[in-house]
């Protein structure tokens, strides 16, 4: 499927998924009282559609709104974050909005058991992937084809940076990579 028809399936399938009251699109609405972060969060997504929310938005929002948006919140507006990575990777890639949206449709190694290095890394894991469960099954179809075409067209993209591991042995962390969210669920739906 081209990017083309995939954006027309994403805008249909995700036509109906209602909107969020503007106090569930991040968690805890102190957050908005401290961080800059979560207000760019606000500004940009608050009282928007996700039909009117831009590239420009997202990025605006940076790769921070992916960890303060709620279940609904991110389920509410995963399809923006797709039709604008379908249409401007480029611009998107460099904040690694592009790898934090993958990581974010990633399930943890193992749903039935945590990490016992990383348990509240694993928790958080499952909880935001177990969020995605509410999205219908042609929803899901449409983060698979997303998923897919991610990884047909800019798989070396997940793969050629230097990754500063810090203190998380590699082989503790899961790189966010299209073919592994496939891999792990999505090529299952």
């Amino acid at each position: 499927m081209n990017k083309n028809d995939l954006v027309i399936k994403i805008k249909k399938c995700f036509s109906t998924i209602p909107y969020p009251k503007n106090q569930k699109i991040i968690y805890k609405q102190e957050y908005a009282s401290f961080s800059l972060e979560a207000i760019k969060v606000l500004q940009g997504f608050q009282n928007k559609h996700w039909k009117q929310v831009s590239w420009k938005d997202i990025l605006t929002a940076g790769s921070y709104a992916l960890t303060v948006l709620t279940l609904e919140g991110f389920n509410f507006y995963l399809p923006a974050y797709m039709i604008s990575m379908l249409q401007h990777f480029d611009q998107l890639v460099e904040d690694i909005l592009v790898e934090s949206l993958i990581d974010r449709l990633i399930p943890p190694k193992n749903m039935f058991s945590l990490n016992r290095e990383w348990p509240e890394w694993d928790l958080w894991r499952k909880e935001k992937f177990e969020g995605l469960q509410k999205l219908t099954y042609e929803q899901k179809k449409c983060v698979r084809l997303f998923l897919e075409c991610m990884d047909e067209e800019h798989n070396e993209e997940f793969f050629d940076k230097d990754y500063d591991f810090g203190e998380i042995e590699p082989s503790n962390y899961i790189l966010p990579s299209p073919a592994l969210a496939l891999e792990l669920y999505w090529g299952k739906v």
